[in-house]
């Protein structure tokens, strides 16, 4: 395939995901597992998979993100209220109160993004990459399981999905 075909692919796998998000939105939960087989074909890289960003040579990228970048302290910003934020540090939690408008939303770099804690459920973190794998490959995206993981099965239930941007 020419660069120009894969940017097609690109445009089309945007495309999907677009319109699965805005059916995610309007309450068809089951999107996610569609969602999540988006974001494996555009992100996830093995040495048996390419991702389409390894076509393209745009892994360096940055993409939007809701969670915040780690800090120099090593707390990671994973959710924002109007009057405090949450930081998570390597040995617990912090609730910090907010003194100026913030906008959650930040541009990180593509391997940051997919690797990045997104949610915290009782006190275990969980990573895009992780929920991503385990919705498109083991719950339905592009293989079904008979056995899905205890943590995706838990973290499904408890609605993390809608907080995976």
């Amino acid at each position: 395939m020419t660069d120009q075909d894969m940017k097609a692919r690109l445009r089309d796998q945007l495309g999907f995901l677009q319109r699965s998000a805005e059916a995610f939105d309007a309450g068809n939960t089951a999107e996610a597992i569609r969602i999540a087989t988006v974001l494996r074909v555009i992100f996830h890289q093995t040495r048996k998979s390419t991702s389409l960003l390894t076509h393209l040579n745009a892994t360096s990228i940055s993409v939007r993100s809701k969670a915040g970048p780690e800090s120099s302290t090593g707390a990671r910003r994973v959710a924002g209220w109007s009057l405090a934020v949450l930081h998570i540090f390597p040995g617990g939690s912090i609730l910090a109160p907010i003194c100026e408008p913030q906008n959650i939303d930040t541009m990180v770099k593509v391997n940051v993004w997919w690797t990045m804690v997104f949610a915290v459920i009782d006190g275990a973190e969980y990573k895009r990459r992780d929920l991503v794998l385990w919705a498109a490959n083991k719950d339905g995206g592009a293989h079904v399981a008979d056995v899905i993981p205890t943590d995706y099965a838990k973290i499904r239930v408890r609605g993390a999905f809608a907080k995976l941007f």
